[in-house]
């Protein structure tokens, strides 16, 4: 039960939560060991008496009314609970406290991996994903939009996360702040349900409590803006739902009430470092929630806001996020309020990008070939780097099932290959050592620190074990030694004799010109499974005649029959050409 009362008295209560003493407007507290915020509003009369008043609070039993539990009047005589049986939250807010006509914008940004091994995924370190969460979204507010500075962002992570530390922070900022400002807050870390709450290092915070300081703390009529990237983050989104939340409160959560989030970057190959939810909650933020879709969701005005971010945010979230399947809440929770978060931040800097065109169409491969892949890439102000994955998943989109597999090197480590800024080909020869039989999706991401765009080939690779052998021999002598060659799907050009190992099926085949002979026409060559197909080609030298007609006149010599002789001339070009005639065939030689 709550009591307004004069501070000078006590027992002049001037507003009660209950009076008379009817019990029908109490706030019941389940027995659940749970903490529970509830609030109470009077209307203050024109009549009443000037002064200081002092709100006062009791717990009573509700199967008997006149057992005083605990009460915030010293000397009560009341049935203890004991000291952590009532938490002091109680406190006034007498209206809206006037602005300056500037609006100032604050967080508090909060990152805790509450220093437990990761038994899900060992090879993490939960730790340095809350504090690489917190450092990139303190930089990518106070470095990408005029509204914010380093000055205006409190940062607590990990150890440093405790109640005390998150409410001694909203004390110090709400003591700077007007109902003209705009405070965020945003928490990264663990989560549980039940009970509803974030973890600390020590303890945990439940929704009742956060918002307990909300309303403590923040001036009323200032914007709150609460993010949660936890597991079971939606019960701070239920929580509001239930009317309990300021009108001028917004509130973005990971997931759902019974979700959880992806915190690997381990075990989902991102090129990143950070949970998946707070990459695209800064990507946003940075810029590209201004950007007009289909690459953003918003209007490219220079302005982000809230329900731009969230817009931008879910759908990528919950694409990216299998198997967790995590889904991103709002309140409210119609999106049509809404707040400025950024401002003058539009896309900054040159967003990369990136075209895979080869493998140009579907091809098959035995599995250890070589398949070429190639890219046109481009990022003048950064230094970008590129990764290639292969997906069995034939969709548009990428990672939307996360069983994709980084290119990587005989270790295991992806190849992180550079962009290149003039915007040439860039070329990898991917072996498919080791890769499982089955057709795939090459992918490609460009990454510059801040952006990630990706790129899918027009082509799929289908991996077989089903193999056969191709040969082919060349001839004559003169055609190989004058450098014929074949080659088969248009892959590189073979000698004579060669072997290549290829999928069972039909394969063209194709010859290299050459200079004076005609090329063998292409053909198909039928591959069967373990065998080898041999096929014999020859190239044909090109043949002519020379039609000399000439006047019996000097220089022209003739035998008694006139079969054989020979003469001497100058050809259109003003080269000496020696014309001979043996058993009346010409034969013509330059001089």
């Amino acid at each position: 039960m709550l009591n307004l009362a004069p501070s000078d008295s006590h027992q002049n209560i001037r507003y009660d939560s209950d009076y008379p003493i009817i019990d029908n407007e109490n706030e019941t507290i389940p027995d659940d060991g749970q903490w529970y915020y509830h609030s109470y509003d009077w209307e203050i009369s024109a009549d009443d008496p000037l002064g200081t008043y002092d709100l006062l609070g009791s717990l009573r039993r509700s199967t008997d009314w006149e057992d005083v539990l605990e009460d915030t009047e010293d000397g009560m005589s009341t049935t203890s609970l004991g000291p952590d049986a009532w938490r002091q939250r109680v406190f006034t807010a007498w209206g809206q406290q006037e602005g300056d006509g500037t609006v100032r914008y604050h967080a508090l940004v909060v990152g805790n991996g509450d220093g437990e091994p990761n038994t899900t995924y060992p090879f993490e370190d939960d730790e340095a994903i809350a504090a690489a969460d917190v450092d990139r979204v303190k930089d990518s507010l106070a470095e990408r939009a005029e509204n914010w500075s380093h000055d205006r962002i409190r940062t607590l992570k990990n150890e440093q996360v405790s109640q005390v530390a998150i409410e001694n922070a909203f004390e110090d900022i709400g003591a700077a702040m007007d109902a003209d400002d705009v405070f965020l807050f945003f928490y990264s870390g663990h989560g549980t349900n039940p009970p509803p709450s974030i973890g600390l290092w020590w303890g945990n915070l439940t929704p009742s409590e956060l918002f307990a300081m909300v309303d403590k703390y923040i001036p009323p009529g200032a914007h709150v803006i609460t993010i949660v990237n936890a597991c079971n983050s939606g019960v701070f989104v239920s929580h509001l739902l239930t009317g309990t939340g300021r009108v001028d409160t917004y509130a973005m959560t990971a997931c759902e009430a019974d979700q959880n989030v992806a915190t690997s970057s381990w075990f989902f190959r991102w090129p990143w470092r950070g949970s998946l939810f707070a990459h695209h909650f800064c990507a946003a933020i940075e810029g590209d929630a201004d950007l007009p879709p289909p690459d953003g969701s918003g209007n490219a005005n220079g302005e982000i806001s809230f329900n731009e971010i969230f817009d931008y945010v879910q759908p990528r979230v919950m694409s990216g996020s299998w198997p967790i399947n995590m889904s991103p809440q709002r309140y409210p929770a119609s999106g049509t309020n809404d707040i400025p978060v950024m401002k003058g931040a539009g896309a900054s800097g040159i967003i990369p990008s990136i075209a895979l065109h080869a493998p140009a169409s579907d091809i098959a491969v035995v599995q250890g070939q070589i398949v070429e892949i190639s890219w046109t890439d481009g990022d003048s102000d950064d230094d970008a780097t590129i990764l290639l994955a292969w997906d069995p998943d034939d969709i548009e989109q990428p990672w939307v099932v996360g069983d994709h597999t980084w290119i990587a090197d005989a270790a295991g480590d992806p190849y992180y290959l550079s962009e290149d800024e003039d915007g040439a080909d860039g070329h990898h020869a991917w072996s498919s050592s080791g890769v499982p039989v089955g057709t795939y999706v090459v992918w490609a991401v460009i990454y510059d620190g801040e952006h990630a765009r990706y790129s899918r080939a027009p082509g799929r690779v289908t991996v077989t074990d089903e193999k056969g052998y191709l040969a082919i021999n060349l001839g004559p002598a003169e055609a190989v030694a004058a450098g014929a060659k074949w080659q088969v799907d248009s892959g590189p050009w073979q000698d004579s004799g060669d072997t290549v190992t290829l999928t069972v099926g039909d394969h063209s085949v194709d010859y290299k010109d050459i200079a004076g002979w005609d090329a063998p026409a292409g053909e198909t060559a039928t591959i069967v499974k373990d065998q080898t197909t041999q096929l014999d080609s020859s190239y044909t030298q090109h043949t002519g005649s020379l039609k000399v007609t000439a006047e019996m006149g000097p220089g022209l010599m003739l035998d008694t029959n006139g079969r054989n002789g020979f003469v001497d001339m100058t050809d259109k070009y003003g080269d000496r050409v020696r014309v001979y005639l043996r058993d009346r065939v010409c034969k013509s030689v330059r001089q």
